[in-house]
């Protein structure tokens, strides 16, 4: 198998478990001096492998994001799954309104525990978080299958 085949083969498993998930953990760093934060966040995904999620403008994720664009997630909270993907990105916030309508579809094609009440509430802000490392680990297998992806062009 040639190394892009195999690269796709992984990214597809990232994206079919991503598709399985509603819900992530996601860490925070204003900077190198402060305490990081986390919380728990609905997200939706692309083919691209990139997260989109939603939160208050006055939030601490959101404070710390116009500081540092830097996130991480867990997905795969479940002891039930023994499934968990680990990733690594850069936030952006969505400010074209075509970008937050479409991101608003995305959550609801994934029927997201985010109410369209909450996705249309005002002073709520759109994230898009691009990957820079993907971490998967699944330990179902009589083997556990564990790898990382750290290109994504």
């Amino acid at each position: 198998m040639s190394h892009e085949i195999y690269k796709r083969s992984k990214l597809l498993k990232i994206l079919q478990f991503l598709q399985t998930q509603k819900l992530a953990v996601i860490a925070t760093n204003p900077s190198a001096t402060s305490s990081p934060e986390s919380a728990l966040v609905a997200f939706a995904e692309d083919s691209e492998l990139n997260i989109y999620f939603q939160t208050g403008a006055d939030t601490r994720k959101a404070i710390a994001i116009t500081a540092n664009p830097c996130v991480s997630f867990v997905v795969g909270l479940t002891i039930k799954d023994l499934k968990t993907i680990q990733y690594e990105g850069k936030a952006c916030q969505l400010t074209d309104v075509a970008e937050v309508q479409s991101c608003k579809r995305l959550f609801e094609r994934k029927k997201s525990p985010t109410t369209r009440t909450f996705l249309d509430r005002p002073g709520i802000k759109f994230y898009k978080v691009i990957p820079v490392w993907v971490g998967y680990s699944d330990y179902t297998k009589s083997v556990p299958e564990v790898f990382e992806i750290a290109s994504f062009s």
